[in-house]
């Protein structure tokens, strides 16, 4: 493996899974994509917002793929000849599901693996063979940067974009990414 890949915000649409989520539980319409992180929510109380985000996250699983994202992937698999490496903060206690839902989206259309951090620093579950990541949080990609030749970061809209490594390279879509390998010679 070469590559690595986050999956909630990189390869799946956690953002409209959040905001669908967050309406259907609360009858408040947030925007999606999201205009900025959302810590709060007027008239939801402290207790009733930890309890939403817990429930959020405990059903990530049900997110559906960003437009792309896996055909993107695909080809990336097709240049490299590689298994897909996919590392995520999910609690594993969705391990399960998790398959269950990639096995839906992907079947056999490459081959991949994917680790579960348990809530540990995502560098630690990088092979030395990882050579790329892409990642939607900046203090992420930025904590694994030492380990990888070019980390790739997906834009969003409430980043700041100061003080990044030079070896990250921002981008819009997966498809940037396989554009980066094609024309560097992976």
């Amino acid at each position: 493996m070469i590559i690595g890949f986050d999956i909630d915000g990189v390869v799946v649409d956690f953002d409209r899974h959040f905001v669908e989520t967050i309406e259907e539980e609360t009858g408040i319409k947030t925007p999606y994509p999201p205009k900025e992180f959302i810590v709060s929510l007027p008239g939801v109380s402290r207790d009733k917002w930890l309890k939403l985000i817990k429930y959020v996250v405990d059903t990530a699983y049900t997110c559906g793929p960003i437009e792309g994202a896996f055909e993107a992937i695909e080809k990336i698999y097709k240049l490299t000849g590689e298994k897909v490496l996919f590392v995520t903060a999910r609690d594993p206690i969705i391990e399960k599901e998790t398959l269950e839902s990639f096995n839906k989206f992907i079947g056999d259309s490459f081959p991949y693996e994917i680790r579960f951090t348990n809530f540990q620093p995502k560098s630690t579950f990088l092979n030395d063979d990882i050579k790329y990541f892409v990642e939607d949080t900046k203090n992420q990609i930025c904590e694994m940067s030492h380990k990888l030749e070019r980390g790739f970061l997906i834009k969003n809209t409430w980043e700041n974009y100061y003080n990044i490594p030079l070896n990250i390279t921002l981008i819009n879509n997966l498809e940037d990414v396989f554009q980066f390998l094609k024309h560097t010679g992976v």
